[in-house]
């Protein structure tokens, strides 16, 4: 429960769940009564009377997603991992990804690969494109961000203005 002090203060202990960051207690019964938007605490006073009953709040803590850029292969129309990513910071901020984050499935989760185009972004693999998807607690958030490769046409000339091909 925790660590009664010679003044007799209760700390409480922390209690730990993977992706948050623990708040304190919250009172939610005193003598058996619910107890609506009670006070969070962290330790219970001397002398302090009543039986009670506290729940662990937290907020949200750090987190990460993963995102694999998966390239179409050049002799089929399947698609070969290109690149992957850890990510934990929103791109081109100092801001940390957090445990229940909404992450936007959209171009702005591209990278730059040449001569290819962004198609993408699924939850699954081989997925269909996505709206949202909601960062997990213990980090196994996954987005999958789809490319094509550009097709070029090349046209052969033969005239008398063209170099013959050996």
């Amino acid at each position: 429960l925790g660590d009664l002090d010679k003044t007799g203060r209760l700390s409480l202990k922390k209690k730990i769940k993977t992706g948050y960051i623990f708040a304190g207690w919250q009172l939610t019964k005193l003598n058996g009564t619910a107890v609506t938007n009670g006070e969070v605490v962290t330790e219970i006073a001397a002398n302090s009377v009543g039986n009670r009953e506290y729940t662990a709040t937290y907020t949200n803590g750090p987190a990460a997603y993963t995102v694999y850029h998966m390239l179409e292969n050049a002799n089929d129309a399947n698609y070969t991992q290109y690149k992957v990513e850890t990510i934990d910071t929103y791109k081109g901020t100092t801001t940390k990804v957090q445990t229940n984050d909404v992450i936007t499935l959209d171009n702005k989760l591209a990278i730059t690969i040449a001569n290819s185009t962004y198609e993408k972004s699924t939850t699954t693999l081989g997925g269909s494109q996505g709206t949202t998807v909601t960062v997990a607690a213990d980090s196994s958030t996954k987005i999958y961000v789809y490319y094509k490769r550009n097709k070029f046409t090349l046209t052969l000339a033969n005239d008398a203005n063209t170099n013959a091909l050996k």
